[in-house]
């Protein structure tokens, strides 16, 4: 290994006059700050055992396809917040991962803060390279924390944000087949048409730094709404990512119905484009793994597996009624039970 001659260097700064000896300091200043900056860079996940590698998959009409074999892929798995609002020990995580693993899932959803995630890259590349290693895909999505009420140019200057965490992830996992690229979770406060075009924004960014990225889109109102017919992406390999939660709580299920079209948004969507449901469930707000969300989750689920859909379920964390598996015994919980029950009947894609 390299080592820098920092003792024969300072040998000759102090034989050097004071004209030499400022030379040398500018030259080891400049040398400084080339280190920093290239510390700061990117770094992109070099492989060693090039037999980890899975295939690539892109799309083809609705479908999610391998590249290699043209074969249909479905993806199912869960989500996590571990990288937005948790500080979790990387090996305790790990723990979870494996235990949920064993369920038979073929992809993991990570959302990211751009703030929080600057202190834990190592973690999030454990994370990649551990779900790669186990036949896994793994798809990252840029999150907004802290949005304001109005569209403004605070908003603006945060949705730039996102971008730069997008092309930051494409440019670190270049080599990483099983790595899919979001855009931005749930978009709010923000139009169809003006979504699209800073998507479009997005994807111009993910694609000059990782040309065969994988794009998975969500929609507006928080992920449930998709306007194709009025503004469209002009790109290939986008995959549209739906979450759907009819209701805030049992009390408004009980008194407001919804159409079908409000519990089934992708219905329209999946003619003619791959779709990834990546949330769902009853309620948004109150009564998580009560009777209205359980039924729903279900009803959800015999829809995917009537039109052969990908999924993801929310959420692999600690977070009561809302998670998918006690982290004390390691065991699914009532809703995780129902998600394990499907994965057993209707199995992901494996690879």
């Amino acid at each position: 290994m390299f080592k820098f001659p920092f003792k024969r260097l300072k040998n000759l700064v102090s034989k050097s006059s004071f004209k030499q000896k400022s030379r040398w300091l500018m030259i080891i200043f400049i040398i400084v700050i080339a280190g920093l900056f290239l510390s700061l860079r990117p770094q992109k996940i070099n492989r060693t055992d090039e037999k980890q590698h899975l295939p690539r998959i892109i799309t083809r009409g609705n479908q999610i396809i391998r590249e290699d074999t043209g074969e249909e892929v479905r993806l199912r798995g869960a989500t996590s917040m571990a990288f937005v609002r948790y500080d979790y020990e990387i090996d305790e995580f790990l723990e979870i991962l494996k235990a949920v693993k064993d369920w038979g899932i073929n992809v993991l959803g990570f959302y990211v803060d751009s703030d929080l995630i600057g202190e834990k890259y190592d973690q999030l590349d454990q994370v990649v390279i551990w779900a790669e290693e186990n036949e896994i895909y793994v798809y990252l999505v840029p999150f907004l924390v802290d949005q304001p009420s109005d569209v403004n140019v605070t908003l603006r200057e945060k949705i730039e944000e996102l971008g730069d965490l997008a092309e930051f992830f494409a440019e670190r996992y270049l080599n990483n087949s099983n790595v899919i690229f979001g855009l931005w979770a749930e978009p709010r406060r923000v139009l169809w048409r003006e979504w699209v075009e800073i998507a479009k924004g997005m994807i111009e960014r993910i694609r000059a730094k990782n040309p065969e990225a994988l794009i998975l889109m969500s929609g507006v109102a928080f992920g449930r709404r998709f306007y194709l017919e009025e503004a469209s992406l002009d790109f290939e390999n986008i995959i549209y990512d739906i979450h759907s939660y009819p209701w805030a709580d049992e009390e408004e299920a009980g008194k407001e119905a919804r159409s079908e079209e409000d519990l089934y948004p992708w219905r329209k969507l999946v003619k003619e484009h791959p779709v990834l449901i990546g949330e769902f469930g009853g309620v948004h707000k109150d009564d998580f793994s009560g009777k209205t969300d359980i039924w729903y989750i279900e009803k959800v689920l015999e829809d995917i597996n009537q039109y052969g859909l990908s999924y993801t379920a929310y959420t692999i964390d600690e977070e009561g009624g809302l998670g998918l598996i006690n982290w004390e015994t390691k065991q699914p919980t009532v809703k995780g039970k129902v998600i394990l029950d499907d994965l057993k009947d209707f199995p992901p894609t494996k690879f």
